[in-house]
């Protein structure tokens, strides 16, 4: 598929005896994404991972389905073709569902009228977009939390009363009180029974990174460096720019504009510097940290997210450092465990890309990180939260 041109990949999503006849359908959709009429004919593995998103939407549009179901859908897109998605799901009938699995809260609001939370105990479903939801569902808890702990603190009072009544009786020798002091004691364990603590968000961690103390204060040195794409058509040119250790650096351009292809060089310029490019010089000393989008570090699925952490500080590292992952805290090269989830025992393959994402950023405790949309994955919970030095 990847070897298809885009408008093959997309007139590929039809059944064969319909492609000939029903070609015009693939037209009206790109249209209706604006597609360009050039980028129709690359091929899908040249194009950024934006526009191989956009191609998998327009091949399940093209289908005329009767229900959509979208996991993640704006990954890889930019701000721009998120609002374009937007407006073209609004656009879709009233009456065609649409299920759509996403961290992007935002696009959350825009796009739906019905929010599900999904919980262990009890999931909770409110006839509102995320935020609107979200305050309801929080009010909820809280009105729970309440009942909980009045039910807690009425069961507590009957439990005082029975003990004040047993000993009254036994003094008195009164049969009746103690029938009384049985019944108090059972009321208080239906109370306590029938409670229901209000649900608690599990903390999602926090990422630690530490680094090799390296002394170089410029780490990397971008000598107006061309950016090109692999066919060696130019995309822009860096001008004269400076790494330097305390830089916190985004990228931003559309789709398409070479983002992750400087990604690549800058990558390809510390970790061989020989057979790197002209225009990127790098600190002898820098040790990479490096996270892709396509999370290719975890290649390996079946390995155990245990392994895959140890494994990695095993070749980087020659002490028991201790590494604190997002939501995973223990001792490698020890094998102590502190706090540490049943997921990380699972298979890369059994994780959620969420999951992986954090697994992969915790192989990132490095002077020098280059993350690619390394929190695509991340619910809101983990990404509102900040590195720590």
């Amino acid at each position: 598929m990847f070897d298809s041109t885009f408008y093959a990949a997309v007139l590929a999503a039809l059944p064969a005896e319909q492609q000939l006849s029903e070609s015009w359908r693939v037209d009206i959709v790109l249209e209706s994404l604006e597609v360009p009429e050039a980028m129709r004919q690359c091929a899908l593995k040249h194009l950024s991972g934006g526009w191989q998103r956009l191609a998998m939407l327009a091949r399940v549009s093209v289908t005329e389905p009767d229900m959509l179901l979208l996991d993640e859908p704006t990954n890889h897109l930019d701000l721009s073709r998120i609002g374009q998605l937007e407006n073209w799901l609004n656009a879709l009938p009233r009456d065609l569902p649409v299920i759509i699995s996403s961290h992007d809260r935002a696009f959350l609001d825009a796009t739906t009228n019905r929010t599900l939370f999904l919980r262990p105990e009890r999931s909770s479903c409110f006839p509102l977009p995320y935020s609107r939801a979200r305050i309801a569902l929080n009010e909820a808890d809280a009105s729970e939390e309440r009942l909980y702990q009045r039910d807690i603190k009425a069961a507590q009072q009957l439990r005082q009363q029975a003990a004040k009544l047993n000993n009254i009786g036994i003094n008195s020798g009164s049969d009746l009180l103690v029938v009384k002091t049985k019944q108090l004691k059972q009321r208080a364990d239906r109370l306590e029974n029938a409670a229901k603590p209000a649900h608690l968000e599990r903390s999602a961690g926090a990422i630690r990174l530490a680094n090799r103390g390296t002394h170089a204060k410029v780490l990397v040195t971008l000598e107006d460096a061309a950016v090109t794409t692999p066919d060696g058509t130019s995309l822009f040119r860096t001008g004269k720019q400076f790494i330097c250790q305390g830089d916190r650096i985004v990228l931003l351009g559309a789709n398409g504009a070479g983002k992750t292809r400087l990604v690549a060089m800058l990558r390809k310029a510390i970790a061989n510097p020989e057979a790197s490019h002209s225009g990127i010089k790098a600190t002898p000393s820098l040790v990479l940290g490096y996270g892709d989008q396509a999370l290719a570090d975890l290649a390996d699925r079946k390995r155990q997210c245990t392994a895959s952490c140890t494994a990695s500080m095993s070749a980087t590292s020659g002490h028991g450092r201790c590494w604190r992952a997002p939501g995973y805290r223990w001792r490698c090269r020890r094998g102590r465990s502190d706090n540490c989830p049943a997921a990380r025992r699972h298979a890369s393959a059994c994780c959620s890309c969420g999951s992986r994402s954090r697994i992969s950023t915790c192989w990132t405790s490095r002077p020098t990180i280059s993350t690619s949309m390394v929190r695509k994955h991340w619910k809101a919970s983990f990404w509102t939260s900040r590195p720590v030095a």
